[in-house]
């Protein structure tokens, strides 16, 4: 177990951080006509508690539940996918996006500086590379994904995507 984990300052910051970024995707999919269930936040009682949580979909669209999203928040400042300035974008850990039993439809990538998202499927997981990073926030070295930026997508071409696939009586 690494040791910011066992910082439960630290991760509860980071857990209010990651639940505001969640709830703020929700407000603009919800304000474009699409059902969204967000989890609640819940504090874990001490460290031993991280594996009741593994499995938890940051957001599920549509009535039925159909489709799930996972929301990063990074301390990075777009408007578009277009003045992204990297060529390409962390989209998840490893470890976290391994042991996830359904993965979800995508990643949503939340800038914490101007709330412009960007959408990366997961169904281009075969473009994605494995690289390690350093993170300067929890001062650890993670292996983490990387989505060259030529397979992302706007956030209007996700709401698209997701109107295009639900039937409209079940959005």
């Amino acid at each position: 177990m690494t040791s910011w984990m066992q910082n439960e300052e630290l991760f509860s910051q980071l857990l209010r951080k990651g639940k505001e970024a969640e709830y703020k995707v929700a407000k603009q999919l919800r304000d474009a006509g699409l059902t969204v269930q967000t989890t609640e936040m819940v504090l874990r009682k001490s460290v031993n508690e991280i594996a009741k949580f593994e499995q938890d979909q940051d957001l599920v669209v549509g009535k039925q539940g159909i489709f799930t999203l996972e929301v990063k928040s990074k301390n990075v400042r777009f408007t578009s996918i277009k003045d992204f300035r990297f060529p390409d974008i962390i989209v998840c850990e490893k470890f976290g996006f391994d042991k996830l039993t359904n993965k979800p439809f995508g990643v949503v990538i939340i800038s914490q500086h101007t709330d412009c998202c960007i959408f990366v499927p997961t169904l281009g997981f075969r473009f994605w590379e494995e690289r390690e990073v350093y993170d300067s926030v929890r001062q650890i070295k993670v292996r983490s994904y990387f989505c060259p930026k030529k397979y992302c997508y706007s956030f209007e071409d996700l709401i698209k995507a997701l109107k295009f696939r639900i039937p409209k009586g079940m959005r």
